[in-house]
């Protein structure tokens, strides 16, 4: 069997990560030990006799399904929920409820956990003393998750990992303006030859938008004809972008005390999250008034100015419509007390780069309670 295959099979028995990888080093099934003694085992594979025993009582278990086993590793970042790694990078999957007692392989009686604090969890006894309780393991691998997924968000975020094939809108006078502004003109791409080829990007890089707009366009919006990469283009260029600007989590900014100190204005930020806004009229034109996105926090109203000019497709007209979880990456230009709606907010002004569907994003769901609540609780 393949080396990495019988390493997660072990996994999905509950055996720990080191010992799981030696016995896959080792090509060693788990019919090995279900058909040989306890003294040949000890004796062929070097195996310690309690590593025996506690391999012989996993391989008896329904092993956990492929498809929650690993989403239950990435959703820890294959991280002990309790010491965050802290005590061994080493993982054990952890039945909550003990599996002999509960046969159950669901999600919410898993957790990963380190060798130490396994042994910690199946502690008998009542005193409290280095011992993990249930209602403890629960509670702590519900706010570890919340901390992986804020943690995986910010990092596809600075990276650009977001979904290229649902790009929304792309500014591409302001991308190019970056563009130039750290490489001096723009950088070349896996679509730039095809692009110049076919007269959408000029000889020195740049957008031909009026040939765009007169020749290729339809007329009902700029793009509106057979994509030739364009949006994959910018994409490719704002990643270089992306390698050369630091852009920030928006919302570690959103108190008064950080939005009205000097700086603020003019830093780069990307959000993810829900917004709403408001669709353009058809056909769009240069005089079509700009659009929104916008979202509400608190005492805080930000406010994303779409140029509906590079709206990228009718999906994406469409969408701005509806509630919809976006990723955005802008630049501050402005912040100013405002009454909207007759409410008083703070309002912050911010001029987007590129919006898109994003590949990682937090669930911003707040977290009540491990249990799973019923209409009657409720």
């Amino acid at each position: 069997m393949n080396t990495d295959r019988l390493y997660e099979r072990y996994l999905q028995y509950g055996v720990s990560s080191v010992l799981a990888r030696r016995l896959s080093e080792m090509d060693l099934p788990k019919t090995t030990f279900e058909r040989t003694s306890k003294k040949n085992l000890i004796n062929n594979y070097g195996l310690s006799a309690s590593e025996i025993g506690f391999i012989k009582e996993c391989v008896k278990r329904e092993p956990i399904p492929v498809e929650i086993m690993n989403l239950l590793l990435e959703n820890s970042n294959y991280t002990c929920n309790v010491c965050k790694g802290i005590k061994s990078d080493a993982f054990i999957v952890h039945h909550i409820n003990e599996y002999s007692k509960s046969q159950d392989n669901e999600y919410q009686n898993l957790i990963v956990l380190c060798p130490n604090d396994h042994d910690l969890a199946h502690k008998k006894g009542k005193s409290l003393t280095n011992k993990i309780t249930k209602e403890q393991l629960h509670r702590v691998k519900a706010k570890w998750e919340k901390e992986v997924e804020k943690h995986n968000c910010d990092i596809a975020s600075k990276t650009g990992n977001f979904n290229r094939n649902a790009i929304d809108y792309i500014n591409i006078p302001r991308i190019s303006e970056l563009a130039y502004g750290i490489f001096k003109r723009i950088p070349e791409t896996s679509y730039t030859d095809s692009l110049k080829e076919q007269k959408i990007l000029k000889s020195n890089g740049d957008f031909n938008f009026q040939y765009v707009k007169d020749v290729l366009s339809n007329g009902r919006y700029l793009f509106d004809y057979y994509s030739s990469g364009e949006a994959f283009h910018y994409y490719e260029v704002f990643l270089s972008i992306l390698g050369r600007i630091d852009f920030e989590n928006l919302e570690s900014f959103l108190t008064v005390k950080e939005v009205m100190m000097p700086g603020f204005i003019g830093k780069h930020v990307y959000y993810v999250g829900g917004m709403y806004g408001r669709s353009p009229k058809l056909p769009i034109t240069e005089s079509t008034p700009h659009t929104i996105l916008f979202f509400k926090r608190k005492r805080f109203y930000i406010e994303w100015k779409i140029d509906p000019m590079y709206l990228y497709s009718m999906t994406s007209i469409a969408r701005l419509s509806q509630r919809t979880r976006y990723i955005v990456y802008g630049i501050i230009r402005d912040v100013l007390e405002k009454k909207i709606n007759r409410k008083d907010y703070i309002h912050i002004d911010i001029r987007p780069y590129i919006a898109a569907l994003p590949n990682k994003f937090v669930d911003k769901t707040p977290l009540i309670h491990w249990k799973n609540y019923t209409e009657e609780d409720l």
